[in-house]
């Protein structure tokens, strides 16, 4: 056999191998529960193929350990065994010696040195005799094969799930093409300013923004990859820390489809492993005192995974016995991390966030699990690395809850540019909770100082105030504007559990940047996450929120966050809602994590296309839909020369909706009616004391076919 094509041949079967033994854990722990004839027979399948090609490929040692844990599967198979738990976990073992093995025969192209008589010994006693092994001696070499070696390997049946459908692509170049998207993307940004001043290359402008996108979006897609493939390594993990811990524990999941970047994927396997170890325990209780309890011996972890306005929060639940806030703080003052007065300030919440530092730690135990306090601030620092937060919510059943909030990808995202003191800033936009504009009047009387602090009081909850250009130390002069604008720029931004403004200097835009990490020189920047280069070729730094906030020691919780966090305790939902107005008196909400943006057009730039109505939007075309023919409504806003449009975002594309007045941004606990009036209207509730229709926004296409009749209140 050619030296190339035994290279590949073997490189193809690592890949199709380490698929197989990624199922196995789960698999195997699955089987020890629930004895069940497919799950053995997939079982079978996968380690009967690792021996059979080992075999051909001259790995002798891996063969036999392979063949001994086949024997041992065909009794149970046969059913003259059960899957007992010493079977089970002499049956993991042999999975991660082979794993092992897989590992040496990568780098080495041969599995010499690989040793497992041990474990092939345990594995023939369990058989309860001695099994055949194959006779090796016979074998040739693996660069000695013959033909018919070389033509049963390239013959070989692909692995379930790999087909004509499927193409194994290497990351490196997965990446490679995304780095290219994102010049496209940075050349796309360039040319779409050029065509804001040159009509003539307007519509061609548009058409390389729509090609650009459309391929970003693809590219994205490639590097996506459930979260299923990440909960398949938990079986184990948790009946690992079970056995060590004595604790009987199940693992139940929700969410296992929704999708992340696979750099990002790779990034949380260390916090979720840390969570479920800690839950195990610190949270579940022994069975003994579980029984006692009036609890099942066995308890539950449940991981749930969903999105939620354009990230992912995955949370890490279980039914033990909650976190005990005076416990951490306890810790936390012996540790020196802080002072008994000052966590006599704490609300019960901030004081359950303790956890997250260093040395802190629930355990009054040392164990091989958990309790020297070097895992919760793990788990806090590297979700925050990749731009995400952790927090700690209470669940319903009494137990705790850890909620991760990550981004989707970071490669290329959607920011906010702000100006401050000439200088350009991005803010990544799943920080953004609202934009407030103030004039010098308003700044003068709504910004105040408390506690030595610029506070604003917005609708009714007092927000710290941190202005970009003292906390980055800017003077004028260094950018290339001299004057900021009058009046005061307030970016409302999220970090974890605090929300706090930012105050700049002008508000340009939003678009989608491509970020590039910091050179190894400003690493040390923590207040920025990164750079990009805007669309005139100018670099932009990448605001990190958590950062920031940190910098500038935002710790107070205000009293919106008290009461959110308040509901969550109850299992109270709180929504967060835009008010808007259609007709001269009908007040309508809709859910605020559906809006992208809230915008004024002139009406004469609402144009219409095929009988529905576009307007041209940031280099695309947007469909926009007036509510008032949607709802059957006379418009009250034929005199103005503006159009009020709120854009949402739905199945990746924009559209937006026409009405006649943006009320106000609220957070309400809602007690919704139900109306059955119109398809388009989920209920109705009291809000500001007044009774407001709940849009129900549903399919884009269903809702602009719906509208592709003469628009009233528009032309």
């Amino acid at each position: 056999m050619a030296r190339k094509n035994f290279d590949e041949i073997l490189k193809e079967f690592l890949d199709e191998s380490s698929e197989g033994l990624q199922q196995l854990d789960t698999l195997l722990v699955k089987l020890e529960h629930e004895r069940d004839a497919a799950r053995i027979a997939d079982i079978f399948r996968v380690i009967h193929s690792i021996k059979g090609t080992s075999g051909l490929l001259g790995l002798n040692n891996l063969e036999m350990l392979a063949h001994a844990g086949e024997d041992l599967l065909t009794e149970i198979r046969d059913g003259n065994l059960s899957p007992s738990k010493e079977i089970t976990t002499a049956l993991l073992q042999m999975v991660d010696s082979i794993r092992a093995a897989m590992e040496l025969v990568a780098q080495k192209k041969s599995d010499a040195g690989f040793n497992a008589g041990g474990l092939i010994a345990r594995l023939e006693s369990l058989k309860g005799g001695q099994a055949d092994r194959p006779d090796v001696s016979r074998k040739a070499p693996a660069d000695q094969a013959g033909p018919e070696a070389e033509q049963d390997l390239s013959a070989a049946p692909a692995p379930s799930g790999v087909g004509a459908q499927h193409l194994r692509v290497d990351v490196s170049l997965l990446d490679k093409l995304m780095n290219m998207v994102g010049e496209l993307v940075l050349v796309r940004n360039q040319i779409l300013q050029l065509g804001h001043s040159n009509s003539a290359i307007t519509s061609s402008s548009q058409k390389l923004h729509q090609i650009t996108t459309e391929l970003q979006e693809g590219m994205m897609k490639t590097r996506m990859q459930p979260v299923s493939n990440l909960w398949d390594r938990v079986p184990r993990l948790v009946r690992d820390v079970c056995i060590s811990c004595n604790k009987q524990v199940r693992v139940e999941f929700e969410g296992g489809e929704t999708e992340l970047d696979k750099t990002i994927l790779e990034s949380i396997k260390d916090p979720l492993t840390h969570l479920i170890r800690n839950a195990i325990d610190h949270g579940i209780e022994s069975p003994e005192i579980r029984r006692a309890k009036g609890k099942p011996e066995e308890g539950t972890i449940i991981l749930r995974a969903y999105h939620d306005g354009g990230q992912v929060c995955i949370e890490v639940s279980d039914d033990g016995q909650g976190i005990d806030a005076a416990r951490i703080v306890a810790g936390a003052i012996e540790k020196g991390s802080i002072t008994a007065e000052r966590a006599a300030r704490l609300s019960e919440r901030e004081q359950k966030g303790l956890i997250f530092l260093p040395g802190v730690s629930t355990s009054s135990d040392v164990t091989k699990v958990s309790g020297r306090g070097v895992g919760m601030d793990v788990v806090k620092t590297n979700t925050e690395r990749i731009g995400g937060t952790v927090d700690i919510l209470t669940a319903s059943n009494g137990g705790a809850c850890f909620r991760m909030t990550i981004p989707l990808t970071l490669a290329i995202i959607p920011a906010l540019v702000v100006v401050s003191r000439g200088i350009r800033y991005a803010i990544p936009q799943v920080n953004i909770l609202e934009l407030v504009r103030l004039n010098a009047d308003q700044a003068a009387i709504g910004i105040e100082q408390a506690r030595g602090c610029s506070v604003y009081r917005l609708r009714g909850r007092l927000i710290p105030i941190l202005y970009l250009h003292e906390v980055l130390r800017l003077k004028e002069g260094d950018g290339r504007q001299e004057q900021p604008s009058e009046g005061v720029n307030l970016v409302i931004l999220q970090a974890g559990m605090h929300s706090f403004g930012l105050a700049v200097d002008d508000i340009n835009d939003t678009e989608e940047i491509v970020v590039k990490p910091l050179a190894r020189q400003l690493k040390g920047l923590t207040v920025c996450s990164g750079a990009t280069i805007m669309g005139d070729g100018a670099v932009a730094m990448i605001i990190d929120v958590i950062g920031l906030a940190r910098r500038a020691g935002v710790e107070v919780q205000n009293e919106a966050q008290s009461r959110t966090a308040a509901a969550a305790e109850h299992d109270v939902a709180i929504e967060r809602l835009v008010i808007f107005r259609v007709g001269k008196n009908r007040r309508l909400a809709m859910p605020l994590n559906l809006v992208a943006r809230l915008e004024e057009f002139p009406k004469h730039k609402l144009e219409n296309s095929a009988g529905q109505l576009v307007v041209q939007y940031r280099g695309g075309v947007m469909p926009v839909i007036a509510l008032a023919g949607v709802l059957n409504l006379e418009s009250d806003g034929e005199g103005s020369e503006l159009a009020q449009v709120i854009v949402y975002e739905k199945e990746g594309k924009s559209v937006g909706l026409i009405v006649d007045e943006i009320v106000d941004i609220v957070e309400e606990r809602l007690t919704v009616h139900e109306a059955d009036f119109h398809k388009n209207i989920r209920g109705r509730a009291v809000i500001q004391g007044r009774v407001t229709d709940l849009l129900e926004i549903p399919h884009i296409s269903e809702l602009w076919t719906a509208t592709a009749q003469t628009v009233r209140g528009v032309n």
